[in-house]
Parts: structure tokens; C-alpha cells; sequence
């Protein structure tokens, strides 16, 4: 549930106050080390310490649409905390993560409260799971920014929030060793959400029976689970080829509510072109979509 404390410390530290709950809800950060992107000799310059002094990390390598770095230490993680459009996605093909961490803020925002923090330093810890085995990152709010100066891959959020450039980031460390946003381009929801949650995935098909299918989703977001779709690449509009949503509802009806993470509804759109939500027949769910994609937490 909501509300629950979150408690980073080293292994030096004891907490005695948290709750049973707590506990339970994986609040309690216990960091012997960190996630070590470049080296393991602690005497080198790029060696990330569990000492918090502002240190200035090594960054990833950008793609070519980004032109530098600049720094966003001045930004709040979480103002109002984490929700469903706080996602933006940037000019790097992130969907796929981006989706997961918007749907899992839409259903249950207290996996991403825990996932991310400020150490008061102008640096960050970010939680992972490896294997079901939980892997913390440090890193500096150091971003890839475009030639003007705005951010070039995921946004702040409406609220002017970092966390979601601050995880994506860390992702680009964490994903295949590679220290590279260009090693975050294209991937499936259901690794991210076994990396992100520490929980297990489902991944069904949307082939058969329409009947079927609306009843999968509708069950499974009644139940409270995070959905995702993931499109074929020569989709129809308004849905964008080879891309990811959100599932945010289902009607009575079988129309769908999805959420595009562009934060913009894409190649159509409804009254509100910004708002990055369409509705769509469960028909044209399964014309346009391979999978929906589901984080059983």
C-alpha cells in the first residue's frame, strides 16, 4: 500500500523502527555496495563508494540526437509522487521501459517510491532486481540534454519531477553492463517489470477469442495488476507501430483506455491531443497488438 516510509542505509546502519509492514513492503534498503558500472578497484576515480559526498559520477555514453550533459540537482524527485503521466518518453526507444515504470505508478506508485531516492548530495541510489536478487546504483543528476538545453530523453514530469530521466539513466547503466543510452533502445515490458518489481510476469497473446481477451484485461485490471500492449510494427491508426501502452480501463462496452508514453496521443487523436490517452475497441486491440503483457505484484 501507500504511505509506507523508505529507509536507505549502508550495512554499518541499524533501523529499529520500521514497520512489519514496512519490512514486508520492501522499504527497508540495506546497501553493503553499489552497482558498479565501470570498475571494481575502489582506489580508481571511477568507483562508485557507499560515501555520500556530491561525488561526480562517470555518465553513459549518449546516442547522436543528444548533444551533452547538464545538471538537474536543483529538481525535486517525487513532488506529488509518482503517477501514470509523469512519463514523457525522449528521443531514444525506451518505450518498453518507460510504459512499464507509467503503468506501475498508475496501479501500484509504491514500487516506484521505493525504487528511487535522493541521498541529499545532488546524487541518487536506484533499486534493480538481477535474478530476484535486489542491485542498487548510485548516480548524479547529470542529464543528456539537446543543444538548447532540454532534456533529450525522458521529461521531467508535469510537476517538474526527476524521476523518471533519473531511473531511465540508471537503467542505462544496469541493462546489458553496457553504460550506453543506445543499449535502452527496444526491448518487452515483462523483463522490466521482473527488474523494477522483483515480481513475476505474464504475457498473453491477443489472437483468439475477442470474448476472451476483454475478459483477460478486464479481470486482471480489477484484480489491481499493471497492463501493458505492445503493437505490431505496421499497427493502424491512431496506434503508433512497434511501440508500448498503457492499459488504464476497460468499459462495459470492451472500449480500452490506453496510454501512449509519448504523453501525446500520437499519429490520431481525440479532443485532447496532449493528454496521451485514446480510446480503442477491443476489435482494434487485437488488429494492432501482439501481446498484453501483464506484472503479476
Amino acid at each position: 500500500g501507500e504511505g509506507f516510509d523508505s529507509f536507505w542505509y549502508d550495512s554499518s546502519d541499524v533501523v529499529s523502527d520500521a514497520s512489519t509492514a514496512e519490512n514486508t513492503a520492501n522499504s527497508l534498503h540495506r546497501i553493503t555496495s553499489f552497482y558498479q558500472p565501470w570498475t571494481s578497484n575502489p582506489s580508481s576515480s571511477n568507483y562508485v563508494p557507499l560515501t555520500v559526498d556530491g561525488q561526480n559520477f562517470a555518465d553513459p555514453t549518449i546516442t547522436s540526437y543528444a548533444s551533452h550533459y547538464s545538471n538537474f540537482a536543483n529538481r525535486e524527485v517525487f513532488v506529488n509522487g509518482a503517477d501514470y503521466n509523469d512519463i514523457r518518453q525522449g528521443a531514444v526507444g525506451d518505450c518498453y521501459y518507460v510504459v512499464s515504470l507509467s503503468s506501475l505508478a498508475d496501479t501500484d506508485p509504491q514500487i516506484i517510491h521505493q525504487m528511487v531516492t535522493s541521498l541529499g548530495d545532488g546524487t541518487y541510489a536506484v533499486r534493480f532486481y538481477r535474478s530476484g536478487q535486489e542491485v542498487y546504483l548510485r548516480i548524479d543528476a547529470d542529464l543528456p540534454v539537446f543543444s538548447n538545453g532540454s532534456l533529450a530523453y525522458a521529461k521531467l514530469s508535469p510537476q517538474g519531477e526527476l524521476w523518471v530521466p533519473i531511473v531511465e539513466k540508471a537503467y542505462a547503466h544496469f541493462r546489458y553492463n553496457q553504460n550506453s543510452y543506445q543499449s535502452i533502445s527496444g526491448g518487452w515490458m515483462d523483463t522490466v517489470y521482473r527488474e523494477v518489481s522483483g515480481g513475476s510476469t505474464q504475457w498473453r497473446y491477443t489472437s483468439g477469442s475477442i470474448a476472451n481477451l476483454a475478459s483477460y484485461i478486464r479481470g486482471y485490471l480489477n484484480a489491481g495488476y499493471s497492463l501493458t500492449l505492445g503493437s505490431y510494427s505496421k499497427a493502424s491508426s491512431p496506434v503508433v507501430g512497434s511501440h508500448a501502452y498503457v492499459i488504464k480501463s476497460i468499459d462495459a462496452n470492451n472500449n480500452v483506455l490506453v496510454y501512449n508514453p509519448w504523453g501525446v496521443d500520437g499519429r490520431s487523436w481525440d479532443s485532447n491531443p496532449y493528454d496521451g490517452l485514446l480510446i480503442l475497441s477491443i476489435d482494434q486491440i487485437q488488429d494492432n497488438f501482439l501481446a498484453v503483457v501483464t506484472a503479476l505484484v
